[in-house]
């Protein structure tokens, strides 16, 4: 039985297996111990994806205990180094770092830690964690099959290479490459605490959202407004007050791919401007540009387009550095033609890199997805401008925050680029909700063009802008009122009741509907278990029937039909089914296609007793027995009618009946039933 002590236990490990090792390293290095906190995720990521390449290529299976023990090993060894080095060359640590402007392992640093972390855990166990049906339930999503199922495919092969990645690694297919870093930790996590791969996916997204985004968002805030508390501290609301990120990453999809790669984005600009900031050493350019060079290799691994976001935010800095650096005030002024012709010189290989990556074939798949408009131009621009940009209701606090800080921007002016990549980020967004074509695909292909992903783009860069709004607002309530410890608490109460304030119902009057009211309804829909057959695809009585499935066939492998929910078997219990996707199978080679027509012809059919022999398949699973498998009340839209699904093609399982022979009936419950296949006389 999965208890929420397990959660939270899974949620503590997966802290330290984020932190720790990046932590020791980059303190080797001589970063802050800001940056270092903030950064360490990229690192201790990319230490464990690399030994699971390794030892992938050698054949070999692996455990959690293989990845990190080495892997701390090597921090504890760089860190002692970094420290003995240090000592040696008569440095202190700020003498080291003395340029940066990340510099400072300062008291307000820590408290600003425990602020960021401490109100995002607080406000996830409300957001987050209550509305979960159980540590163990999952969202019954399309992309949550792949998610799942590779999590506990690295679980039991032993095998966790993003480069050999597959569901049906027990079935002897080859994997191929994919963004799976999220799943090489979540999998370390469920091994090392021993709960299961829903207990440590639900705990991971509580500390993706929870622990790893806030401090990343720090660490941009420190690097923006470093010498202004009062905003990074406003930062710690702005950070998780938008609903399109990261909550709605951990309903929609699920995006656990992209998130694990977003959250990371505000800390890899934070590097990116510092390596082209102003008086920087140059050790500390060249520190700066070796985690830059880190980071983008962790975006292969997590997900590439986090590269593309961090990029796109970064254009912006870089040309107002190139615009300043350039001025009167510099050491080389240049003239405003000059500096034009600069700026104009910088956006030309930008829009040609850009446009060679749009083209480039290895993301051709990627950028020329397709996503219909989801509505008209002007509906478009009122979400845009309201955030309500995931369906979500209009956050007119948000709204209200982002506007005041884009108006105190516009008076101080050194925030500009800020201020026009949000507006960048917003039109990228516009389109890719109501437009289709080249246009979409061109400026927000790299996203899939997907406007969910584009309102994260969107939501990120304006965190900083946000908080610069409440750093405002609250400087203009100080002019006109004498505040102390109790109303600073009290306006943080306020701040944080009307950020995240569940829908409300005034009875004869009106109804309330808020952002994090909606997300919180979306939450119940997609995590609740105990729902029918005609609303969830793998319903709370279905999960139980293959429970008990589990217990009588063991490691057996099960001929299934996957639209009946039965591809959510091997990802809730472990079942070794043979399609764990709804359209696919491992190849999808001519053996299933004789099974998915012929199967009920076992008995007499030499060409479909070769075939079962040569999938291995010894039982045979369907949990909708006599009816087509929709699922008209589902949340998830591609469940209502299954596109893929055609009777036609399905009909060597469909016609089974207990009646067929060479099919023993095992198990049975209302429409569910378990044959075995029993070898012809």
């Amino acid at each position: 039985m999965e208890t929420w002590g397990m959660f939270f236990l899974a949620s503590l490990v997966g802290v330290v297996f984020l932190y720790l090792v990046g932590f020791l390293i980059l303190k080797g290095f001589k970063f802050s111990n800001l940056f270092a906190l903030a950064a360490a995720p990229i690192v201790s990521t990319l230490c464990f994806e690399i030994l699971a390449i390794v030892f992938d290529k050698l054949n070999h299976a692996a455990s959690w205990a293989v990845f990190f023990v080495p892997s701390l090993l090597l921090g504890a060894v760089v860190c002692g180094i970094g420290v003995l080095y240090g000592r040696r060359q008569g440095q202190t640590q700020k003498n080291a770092v003395a340029a940066s402007e990340l510099k400072n392992s300062s008291r307000f640093d820590l408290k600003m830690v425990v602020l960021y972390v401490g109100l995002a855990l607080f406000v996830g166990l409300f957001v987050f964690v209550k509305a979960l049906d159980g540590p163990a339930c999952f969202n019954e999503t399309y992309d949550n099959l792949t998610h799942l199922g590779l999590v506990q495919s690295f679980l039991e092969s032993g095998h966790y290479s993003a480069l050999a990645a597959s569901v049906y690694q027990d079935l002897g297919e080859v994997g191929s490459y994919y963004p799976a870093a999220w799943h090489l930790i979540t999998a370390m996590v469920a091994g090392a605490t021993g709960t299961s791969n829903l207990v440590a996916t639900n705990a991971m997204n509580y500390v993706c959202c929870c622990v790893v985004y806030p401090l990343s968002c720090l660490c941009l805030m420190r690097q923006i407004f470093s010498r202004r508390n009062r905003i990074v501290i406003a930062g710690a609301f702005a950070a998780i007050g938008f609903v399109s990120f990261p909550w709605f990453f951990t309903v929609y999809g699920v995006l656990e791919s992209n998130l694990f790669g977003f959250i990371m984005v505000p800390v890899m600009l934070a590097a990116i401007m510092q390596l082209f900031g102003s008086e920087v050493s140059r050790a500390d350019r060249a520190r700066y540009l070796s985690i830059s060079f880190v980071s983008a290799l962790f975006c292969v691994f997590a997900q590439p387009n986090a590269f593309f976001a961090v990029m796109l935010f970064a254009v912006p800095y870089l040309v107002w550095r190139i615009w300043d650096s350039t001025g009167q005030k510099s050491k080389r002024p240049c003239s405003t033609k000059v500096r034009a012709g600069f700026v104009a010189l910088f956006m030309l290989v930008v829009f040609v890199v850009w446009a060679i990556c749009y083209k480039a074939p290895f993301l051709y798949a990627v950028t020329h997805f397709i996503w219909p408009p989801a509505t008209n131009p002007s509906q478009a621009f009122i979400n845009t401008l309201l955030f309500s940009n995931s369906w979500a209701p209009v956050s007119l606090v948000v709204a209200v925050l982002v506007g005041v800080g884009l108006y105190a921007m516009w008076r101080e002016r050194k925030y500009g680029w800020l201020a026009t990549a949000l507006v960048i980020t917003a039109a990228i967004y516009w389109v890719s909700i109501c437009l289709e074509g080249t246009i979409d695909q061109f400026l927000s292909g790299f996203w899939y063009s997907d406007w969910r992903r584009t309102a994260a783009l969107q939501a990120m860069i304006a965190v900083p802008v946000a908080a610069l709004g409440i750093a405002h607002l609250y400087g203009l309530i100080a002019r006109h009122a004498k505040l102390n410890l109790f109303s600073n608490i009290g306006l943080a109460l306020l701040l944080t009741v009307l950020l995240f304030m569940p829908n409300s119902l005034l009875r004869g009057i009106i109804q309330v509907q808020t952002p994090f009211g909606y997300f919180d309804e979306m939450m119940y829909q997609y995590y609740s278990m105990n729902q029918g057959d005609d609303e969830v695809i793998f319903s709370e009585s279905e999960r139980k029937f293959v429970t008990q499935v589990k217990e009588i066939v063991g490691d057996k492998v099960v001929y299934n039909l996957p639209y009946d929910g039965s591809f959510f078997a091997y990802q809730s219990d472990g079942l070794h089914t043979i399609y764990r996707l709804p359209y696919t199978g491992p190849g999808q080679n001519a053996d299933q296609q004789i099974l998915q027509s012929s199967l009920y012809k076992y008995s007499s059919n030499k060409d479909v007793q070769q075939a079962v022999d040569n999938l291995g398949a010894e039982y045979v699973l369907t949990l909708d027995y006599g009816h087509i498998p929709h699922h008209k009340n589902s949340p998830d839209p591609y469940a209502k009618s299954w596109p893929d699904y055609l009777p036609e093609n399905w009909t060597g399982i469909t016609r089974i009946t207990e009646d067929t022979p060479g099919f023993e009936l095992v198990l049975s419950e209302g429409d569910m039933r378990l044959y075995k296949i029993v070898e012809p006389s």
